[in-house]
């Protein structure tokens, strides 16, 4: 799974970076003053992963649960 977050406060990215430091796998962050906005959207176009479909349940099916 790729992810993108934009977080303002460096308190709440550090927060984040320690809970995701609890999962395997490989985790990278990128600071948006080292690294333009230009270069992350490029970062996620070539990282993307196409998704065929998406089962997205109705509104009563979530009410259900």
């Amino acid at each position: 799974m790729k992810l993108i977050l934009e977080i303002e406060n460096e308190k709440e990215q550090k927060k984040l970076e320690k809970f995701l430091k609890s999962f395997s796998g490989k985790i990278t962050s990128s600071r948006r003053s080292t690294r333009p906005i230009e270069s992350l959207l490029l970062f996620a176009e070539k990282n993307a992963v196409h998704v065929q479909k998406v089962a997205i349940p109705s509104r009563e099916a979530r009410n259900e649960r």
